[in-house]
């Protein structure tokens, strides 16, 4: 079991650590036109085209969760949308100030019991987290893990 502080965010490119089998990896990216669906999320009412980025965690090659992040392409210009660090290097650079969490838990969908390989009647913990910047939404992530991956701390 990993422990997560709730206190502290980290970026996707930033949860690996491999003396303890933990990995992180890029597995899809996807742009989406705008939507109605993504100017609510990103509380704005024409945020664009957004960036999907999608990663999967594992622990010593046992998937434990996964990470769907969201990000308008007007933040990420030039950059290359298959960077690992591209969440970490646009929070450093628009100055990300804070983090609004919201944690369910939920059943997983079809996709998901089936990446994170779950049998039965099993449920998921589904962690919200949007990244503020100057009153603004930066980026939307949510992250998918079976319960018994993390221990959460306050």
């Amino acid at each position: 079991m990993i422990v997560k502080n709730l206190k502290r965010y980290v970026s996707p490119d930033q949860r690996s650590d491999r003396e303890n089998g933990l990995t992180v990896k890029l597995f899809s990216t996807h742009a989406f036109q705008e939507s109605g669906f993504f100017n609510t999320i990103f509380q704005c009412a024409h945020v664009g085209d957004v960036l999907e980025r999608r990663f999967i965690i594992t622990l010593d090659d046992e998937p434990k969760s996964i990470i769907e992040s969201y990000i308008p392409c007007l933040f990420i210009g030039q950059r290359s949308n298959c960077a690992n660090s591209l969440e970490r290097d646009l929070d450093k650079e628009y100055s990300s100030t804070c983090i609004e969490r919201e944690l369910l838990l939920t059943w997983p969908t079809g996709t998901e019991a089936e990446s994170l390989r779950l049998i039965g009647d099993s449920r998921v913990i589904v962690e919200k987290q949007s990244v503020i910047y100057n009153g603004g939404i930066l980026r939307y992530e949510q992250e998918i893990s079976d319960p018994e991956f993390y221990e959460f701390k306050n």
